[in-house]
């Protein structure tokens, strides 16, 4: 399906899936894009925007990507969640302990 909005070019439809490798979530609805690059910026913003959500939970998960499919059910783009983010400085892995020595909450 396309959409004409008065003022674009032709818009095609574009569904975000969310995978780990195993496991998929679907997107049902689809957005309606005008370009690989707005494919491109929008699987960015959507990685980044589930990493720093999982990050405020506090924990960061690296195994995961956003596949997009055009209408026809045929792969677009690919972008890995490790992919997304570039991490500087210290060591890659923490243990999640940073709150370990503290006592429990009153």
């Amino acid at each position: 399906m396309r959409s004409r909005l008065p003022g674009h070019g032709r818009m095609d439809i574009y569904y975000f899936h969310l995978t780990d490798g195993e496991d998929v979530i679907l997107d049902p609805e689809g957005r309606a894009l005008p370009s690989q690059r707005s494919v491109i910026a929008t699987a960015l913003f959507e990685a980044r925007a589930i990493m720093a959500a999982d990050a405020r939970g506090g924990t960061l998960r690296l195994d995961q990507s956003i596949q997009v499919e055009d209408e026809q059910g045929k792969m677009v783009h690919r972008l890995s969640f490790s992919d997304a983010i570039r991490i500087t400085g210290g060591e890659r892995r923490g243990s999640g302990d940073a709150l370990a020595g503290l006592p429990p909450a009153a």
